[in-house]
């Protein structure tokens, strides 16, 4: 009301700029009649419409930053602060604040005398955690997402369980987002900075605008991220030491033990045993697959095994000496592995395009030494 009428009547209207994206999603957003009927959340949310529309049309707050030294009984003190002449918009926008230090308006040679002298001590703070408006705005101000896929990047970052929010309503980075983030940059790889994926959305958008097709998009940007998952392959034990911390590292030497003397461990020629984790009940009905490990019954190593029966050949993998096994799948197909080279892919073997996340066989192996190893990728 008073506002409105205050830009209408004297002087204080200013046509909205216009702003620097446009998804083509919807015109913007702005109140198209007097409502006053709404109570509770929907009152909220039209009185945030209907204030950041009147602020659209305002004029910009004048200040300036500041620096005030004043001298007290031979003493000199320093200040600085915003100094605010002219609110403006921020008058019916309180959302937003320009500076957390305002300061009253000096002018130079101004003398003043003090109410109050304190001595206070303090020390810096840590940033807080984001909110929500928090993390949109720097989303929008690296070029991340737009309006209609903002909401839909948070909801994945949290299904993924790299943050979390709390009933603050604050983000927090989970163990796994920290580990990744960590690692990442630990072997030179910038996949968790914003500029990355500000790149990709860049050239999704010039598909949409149709500057670019996508199967050039989806070319250019698989030649960037192949170098970088051979990178992750090739440097995976330098990925694994950054990652280790920040996981309580599980122990199958503790877990039940379903069939004894299954191989000959490499490293001291002991028989390794294999061993299943026990599922809880929660776990057991979402349906999850029970863990299973090779444990040597003398070095304690573990190693991850695939699904399967298994059954030891007798041949020895000539890249770590371990006694290969034959996989039995459930529907009959057969297949060899080797324990250690399964569960920790040999650096020798990382190729284009392969990075062997579900665990390394042999037939995918290209040692000439090995008659099991086919190459067949």
């Amino acid at each position: 009301g008073g506002f409105a009428r205050h830009l209408l009547d004297e002087g204080g209207f200013q046509w909205p700029r216009a702003g620097q994206n446009d998804d083509q999603a919807h015109p913007p957003i702005h109140p198209t009649r007097y409502a006053d009927g709404l109570t509770g959340n929907a009152k909220k949310i039209y009185e945030l419409v209907c204030r950041h529309f009147l602020a659209c049309c305002s004029k910009d707050a004048l200040g300036a930053e500041t620096a005030v030294e004043a001298e007290i009984a031979d003493e000199r003190f320093t200040c600085k602060g915003l100094m605010i002449k002219a609110l403006n918009w921020m008058h019916v926008y309180p959302y937003e604040r320009w500076s957390d230090k305002d300061i009253p308006v000096f002018e130079i040679g101004e003398t003043f005398t003090p109410s109050e002298l304190r001595m206070t001590s303090g020390r810096t703070q840590a940033p807080p955690l984001l909110t929500e408006a928090d993390l949109i705005s720097l989303m929008d101000r690296h070029g991340i997402g737009t309006d209609a896929t903002i909401a839909q990047h948070i909801s994945t970052v949290q299904q993924r369980d790299y943050a979390i929010r709390s009933a603050s309503q604050q983000f927090a980075p989970t163990n796994l987002g920290k580990s990744l983030v960590t690692g990442y940059e630990a072997i030179g790889l910038e996949l968790a900075r914003p500029h990355f994926r500000a790149r990709m959305e860049a050239d999704m958008s010039e598909i949409a605008a149709g500057v670019k097709s996508s199967q050039v998009v989806v070319e250019q940007w698989m030649e960037v991220m192949r170098p970088i998952l051979l990178q992750c392959v090739r440097m995976q034990a330098d990925l694994l030491r950054e990652l280790t911390p920040f996981f309580n590292r599980l122990d199958p030497s503790a877990w039940p033990t379903v069939q004894r003397g299954v191989s000959a461990c490499g490293t001291c020629g002991q028989q390794m045993d294999l061993k299943k984790q026990p599922l809880g009940q929660s776990a057991a009905s979402r349906g999850a697959t029970e863990a299973r490990a090779l444990v040597c019954r003398r070095c304690k190593d573990a190693f991850n095994m695939p699904r399967g029966a298994l059954a030891s050949i007798p041949h020895q993998c000539p890249i770590c000496n371990f006694q290969v096994l034959e996989v039995t799948t459930d529907n009959g197909r057969q297949h060899k592995v080797c324990p250690h080279c399964f569960a920790r892919p040999p650096p020798s073997q990382a190729r284009d395009g392969s990075s062997f996340a579900s665990g390394f066989r042999c037939f995918e192996c290209t040692d000439a030494r090995c008659t099991l190893a086919t190459g067949q990728g």
